[in-house]
């Protein structure tokens, strides 16, 4: 199977729509580098004096510091399906180098790994 232009072209305009919505969560969440628009430092409320409220602040911060990983590793996911797609490697399992079905690259546009290795 060779994915086609059609598809190639679908597969980015989601791919974009998707970092954008990721970068819009993460500005809401972080601080942003302004050397790197896709590094992102947790925000921090201003810091109470209450023993019992900073304790929350610090799992609530522990929590987003969480989040903001995650979101972040979907970010670099995307950005690297994004630069598959210009390099012709879209669709190429990094483990076992087959093609990943087209299925699984609808429902999950940046994925790495097909279906056998994932497991």
């Amino acid at each position: 199977m060779t994915l086609d232009t059609t598809f190639l072209e679908e597969q980015r305009g989601r791919l974009q729509s998707h970092k954008e919505q990721l970068l819009t969560d993460l500005r809401s969440m972080s601080t942003q580098d302004p050397e790197d628009e896709e590094n992102f430092t947790p925000s921090a409320d201003e810091h109470t004096t209450e023993e019992g409220e900073n304790a929350l602040e610090v799992v609530e911060l522990e929590a987003g510091s969480a989040i903001e990983s995650e979101l972040e590793e979907v970010l670099r996911d995307v950005d690297d399906a994004l630069q598959k797609i210009e390099d012709g490697d879209y669709g190429i399992c990094e483990d076992c180098g087959r093609e990943i079905i087209k299925d699984r690259l609808v429902a999950l546009p940046h994925a790495r790994l097909c279906m056998e290795c994932r497991k």
